[in-house]
Formats: C-alpha cells, sequence, structure tokens
C-alpha cells in the first residue's frame, strides 16, 4: 500500500472517531478559523458544521448572546496558550436555550518542520446541563438535612441540660426531707410544678423543631437580652457585567459605505478607524457650491461698491442729458411764444415747439426713474440680502467640508464593537453591509465604553422593597478571582416583568453602576462576564436584636414577655422591629439594651 493510500485511511478513520464521539469537538488554526466541527459539536451548540467551517471564531460566534464566557476561553486558547485546563461555563445557543459545558483544550500539533511548534488549538466540550442540576439539588438536600439535624441536636442538648436541673431539685427535696415533714411537703409541691413546666418546655423545644407552633411561654421560661450590636444586612444577588454606556456610532451623511475596517467584538481606541464613505457626489457638490459662493462674493463686492460703479454712473448721466435737453428746450419754446406773439412765427410752429417740450419731460422723468431704481440695487437693503446668500453659500460649503472630514468614521471612544440597539418600533437594526447605501443619522454600530461598568441584575417581589437607588454595591465574580469592584445601585425598574425560564416568580430588573476602573480592573473585568451582586441595605453601628424566638405576632401586633429588673411576673410589651433575620430581630421601639425578655416558641 503507498503512503498516499495510507494517509487516505488514517484521514478516513480520524474522521469517523470524530463523527462518533458523544462529546463536541472544534478545531481552530493560529489565525482564529474554524478547521473542524463534529457532529456532538452541532447539537449541542444548536449550530450546523456549514455555519461556521472555514470561517473565523469572531464572525461565527461573536453574534450570539451572553456567550462572552466561551468566546473568550476559546480566544485565551489560541491567543494565549491558555491550553490544558478544565472550565466550567455557559453557553446560550441559537434558539435561546442555555447549556452548562465542561470544557477542555489542548494544542493542534504542526507537521514537517513546523511539527514542533503548535498549529493550532483542539476544543473537547460536553453537555453538563443535567449533571448541574442533579449535583445542585443533592446539595440543596444535604443542605436542609444539615439545618435539621442541628435543630434537633440543639432541642435535646436543651431537654438534656432540663434533665440535669431536675435531677439537681430531686436531690434537695431528700435532704430537705430529712429536715421534716412540712418543709418536704412544700418542696415536693415546688418540684412537681417545675417537672410540670419542664415536661411542656421540652414538648415545645421538641416540636418546634419537628412540625413548629407551641404555646407561648411563660415565667420561668428561658429568657434573652435585648443586646446593642452592629447591624449589617445585605442582599446577594446574580448579575452580568456589560458596558456602563453605549455611544452610538451613525452615518455622517447619506451616502454608501465603501469601507469598514472593524469586526463584532473588537476593543478599539478612540480615534481608530471604523468605517468609510464614499465622497464622490459629495465632491460634485462641493464644487456646484463653491462656484455659487464666488458668483455671491462678486454680488456682495459689486454692490459695495455700487455708487462708483458704470451702470450708477450711467443712470446719473442719463438724467443729466435728459435735464439739460429739456432745459433747452424750454427756452425755445419761450422764444416761440415771443416771436408768436409778434406775429413773426405761425401758431403751428409754436405747437410744435410745446409737444417736443413735453416729449423731453416725459424722457427726463424716464431717466429719473430709472436712475433711482439702478442706485436702489446698490441700496443697504440690496447689500444685506447679498451678504445673507454669500453667508448661505458659504455655511453650504462648510457643511460640504465636514461631511467630507467626516466621511472617515473614528470611533468617539474606547469600547468594544457592538451592535448598535433595535430602533423605536421593535424592528432589528439592519445589517451592516460594504456597498448599501444609508442615510443621515442612521445606526451603524454601538462602542461599549469600557472605562465603566454596569452590572444588570433582577430581584424578586420579596426582596425589592428593601432596595434603593445610592445603596453600596460589592461587584465580584468567579471570572476575576479576588477582585473586588466598588459601585453603586443606580435604580430599579418601577415595572414588574415576568419570570423567565425556570423562573415562576415575577422579577424586577436591577441596575448597578461602577463608574470607572483601575487598568488592572479594566484588563481582568470584561463586559459579559457573570458577576454576584452584594447590596448594602441596612447598616445600623448601634442595633437593639434579639433571638426569632422572644417576638410574637398577633394580626400584624409585635409583643414580648418582658421580665422585671427584681423580678416577678412578665408583662407584655409591644415592640416595632426593623430587620427580621435568621438568628437576630432588630428591635426599633418598645425595649432598651439590657432588658430581659422570655423565649416561646412563637416567633414574628
Amino acid at each position: 500500500m503507498s503512503a498516499t493510500a495510507d494517509t487516505a485511511a488514517v484521514n478516513r478513520f480520524s474522521g469517523r472517531v470524530l463523527a462518533d464521539m458523544s462529546d463536541g469537538v472544534m478545531v481552530i488554526d493560529r489565525s482564529g478559523h474554524i478547521l473542524a466541527f463534529n457532529p456532538a459539536a452541532e447539537r449541542i451548540l444548536g449550530m450546523s458544521a456549514s455555519e461556521v467551517l472555514g470561517k473565523p471564531f469572531g464572525a461565527a460566534f461573536f453574534l450570539l448572546e451572553d456567550n462572552d464566557e466561551f468566546n473568550q476561553a476559546a480566544l485565551d486558547a489560541v491567543r494565549d496558550g491558555a491550553v490544558g485546563r478544565q472550565q466550567q461555563l455557559r453557553f446560550t445557543r441559537g434558539d435561546g436555550r442555555a447549556v452548562a459545558l465542561s470544557l477542555t483544550s489542548t494544542y493542534l500539533q504542526g507537521e514537517g518542520d513546523a511539527k514542533s511548534q503548535p498549529s493550532g488549538v483542539i476544543l473537547v466540550f460536553s453537555d453538563v446541563t443535567e449533571l448541574q442540576s442533579l449535583q445542585a439539588a443533592q446539595a440543596e438536600q444535604a443542605r436542609r438535612l444539615q439545618e435539621q439535624h442541628g435543630q434537633l441536636q440543639q432541642a435535646f442538648r436543651e431537654v438534656e441540660s432540663n434533665q440535669q436541673r431536675a435531677e439537681s431539685a430531686l436531690r434537695r427535696v431528700r435532704l430537705l426531707q430529712r429536715a421534716g415533714g412540712v418543709a418536704a411537703l412544700v418542696c415536693a409541691l415546688a418540684v412537681s410544678g417545675f417537672l410540670w413546666w419542664q415536661y411542656r418546655a421540652d414538648a415545645s423545644a421538641v416540636a418546634a423543631v419537628e412540625g413548629g407552633g407551641g404555646e407561648a411561654p411563660t415565667a420561668g421560661a428561658p429568657t434573652a437580652t435585648v443586646r446593642e450590636a452592629p447591624l449589617s444586612v445585605t442582599v446577594d444577588l446574580p448579575g452580568r457585567l456589560a458596558p456602563l454606556r453605549q455611544v452610538p456610532v451613525t452615518s455622517p451623511f447619506q451616502g454608501r459605505l465603501l469601507k469598514q475596517f472593524v469586526d463584532w467584538g473588537q476593543l478599539v481606541r478612540r480615534g481608530d478607524a471604523l468605517f468609510e464613505f464614499d465622497t464622490t457626489e459629495l465632491r460634485l457638490k462641493q464644487r456646484e457650491v463653491a462656484t455659487a459662493a464666488l458668483k455671491a462674493q462678486e454680488q456682495v463686492t459689486q454692490i459695495e461698491r455700487w455708487d462708483q460703479g458704470a451702470e450708477a454712473t450711467r443712470a446719473r448721466r442719463a438724467v443729466a442729458r435728459a435735464r439739460l435737453a429739456l432745459d433747452a428746450q424750454t427756452k425755445v419754446v419761450r422764444e416761440t411764444e415771443r416771436l408768436h406773439a409778434q406775429g413773426i412765427v405761425p401758431l403751428n410752429e409754436l405747437e410744435s415747439a410745446r409737444q417736443y417740450q413735453v416729449s423731453l419731460e416725459m424722457d427726463f422723468q424716464s431717466a429719473r426713474d430709472e436712475a433711482e431704481a439702478a442706485l436702489a440695487r446698490g441700496s443697504p437693503e440690496a447689500l444685506r440680502l447679498a451678504r445673507m446668500d454669500l453667508e448661505n453659500q458659504r455655511g453650504k460649503l462648510g457643511d460640504i467640508e465636514r461631511e467630507l472630514q467626516a466621511a472617515r468614521v473614528l470611533a468617539p471612544v474606547e469600547g468594544i464593537v457592538m451592535r448598535p440597539p433595535p430602533p423605536s418600533g421593535g424592528r432589528t437594526a439592519r445589517a451592516l453591509a460594504v456597498g448599501d447605501t444609508y442615510g443621515p443619522g442612521e445606526a451603524l454600530l454601538s462602542l461599549g465604553d469600557v472605562g465603566g461598568l454596569q452590572v444588570n441584575s433582577r430581584v424578586d417581589e420579596v426582596e425589592v422593597t428593601r432596595l434603593r437607588a445610592g445603596q453600596k454595591v460589592r461587584v465580584t465574580g468567579d471570572a476575576f478571582p479576588g477582585l473586588v469592584l466598588d459601585g453603586v445601585l443606580k435604580g430599579v425598574a418601577p415595572q414588574v416583568e415576568e419570570g423567565g425560564e425556570g423562573r415562576s416568580q415575577p422579577f424586577f430588573a436591577v441596575q448597578a453602576v461602577v463608574e470607572s476602573l483601575t487598568p488592572e480592573q479594566r484588563q481582568r473585568a470584561w463586559a459579559g462576564m457573570s458577576a454576584n451582586l452584594r447590596i448594602q441595605v441596612l447598616e445600623e453601628p448601634r442595633a437593639l436584636l434579639l433571638p426569632p424566638a422572644a417576638v410574637h405576632d398577633e394580626g400584624g401586633v409585635r409583643w414580648v414577655w418582658r421580665v422585671p429588673p427584681a423580678g416577678g411576673q412578665p408583662s407584655r410589651v409591644t415592640v416595632t422591629i426593623g430587620h427580621v433575620g435568621v438568628d437576630a430581630v432588630q428591635i426599633t421601639g418598645g425595649l432598651r439594651a439590657g432588658d430581659q425578655v422570655l423565649l416561646g416558641a412563637a416567633g414574628p
């Protein structure tokens, strides 16, 4: 068998192994292109091989939302050589279903002379969603059993202690019996009463652990002291990191997209080139407006010098000639009238002279009207209008020049390239494509500002009333261990949202912000990572605290059995409470530090 045949057989065998594996396998070369994607990978990730093979990893996976953890693991393996470790992470498929993955990576070795250098990485992953759910259920069951075990131990310890006290009392009775019958009778009655109370207390303690309930305690029951201590109450919520704000990048004018310099998910610096638009039509328009601006400038200059211009000079000269002609003819008419009166000139000659005089008067008036019209074209109003036209043309020219400068779209801030938010009406944003024409102000993409972070979470209806804008927040995460981000609660959505996947209860959206990040924080905490929010809802340095078993509730009225300092019968005292915890209740009214109260089975 030839070497070529051997190679073909090996390749067929490898293909069958990949096809039959229950684990998903994806091979990525050093340039980030996907070389292999087996059927198990298709099934687990909900993507077909035809969608991803031969494509850059970012083009295939960055368009899917909420997969920053998976994407980062792949990029770390390819870019930084972070292979050989097992990771537990979540992946959201294209159909919206989230799966838990167990992912490992290894090198893809080169061939020939490059055999010592890795030519890529191999990602192997399996669906452990059901396994994680089973483990979580088992952990919760173990926790509940441990809690019940602790309660039973505490109850039986109290029973044992009470039994010891009863035995001590019986020993005292035997001693007193030796002293006389009356004293012995009194002591026997006392011991009988103690044993009866003790039986009731023991029964109540065991019943409280096993089923709850019990009667209100009486005098002689165990007591608790109102203690003063610092009280810090927090609410812990899961969340996800997101850019502090999204800066939209829009089309600078009506034009055709000529070049695109960035990809989705890419980190860009301020001033980096994002796009370039075709400027052919703009330059034609620029020449037209520039010509109009030159003509407007000539018009302004002409009007400013109108009085010395040729048209105004001609108009004044025409008026002067018409005036001279009229004056001369007026003299002729006067002389003709004198000669006609002497009988030297006939009447028809006089009438002809007079008619010519009227004609010259009309010429003079016409010349004067034309001169006034000509001079009006150089008036202050005409100059104002000409200057307005010039400014208008200059403004148009400036707008075009700015559009030409903006044809190369630069990043306004440092951030991550993200899809633009959908326009109003619930429609999805138009896909970005080189060669398409975009209108002025149309959204092209958004830049997620990485100068700070926001943390989005949700809280159920039970905890929402405890949250207020401005409360301190500490943000931690499994993806950035040991790093703590300090922020504040920005607000809680006033409108309830229906429960999502796996949630039956409604919830309210919560948003916290971390306004600024240090270089280390920016390097480790990335948008898209999961996070844990610890919200400080109460900070009381001198709170009055009692065990929950000391406080009773009747129709919303809280009260305790207060023991007098000098002894005697306990009295019922109404109290007001603040925070109610598992171990302590905050007393805000009705008691003072150091007061003694009875412990009962009932609680708030």
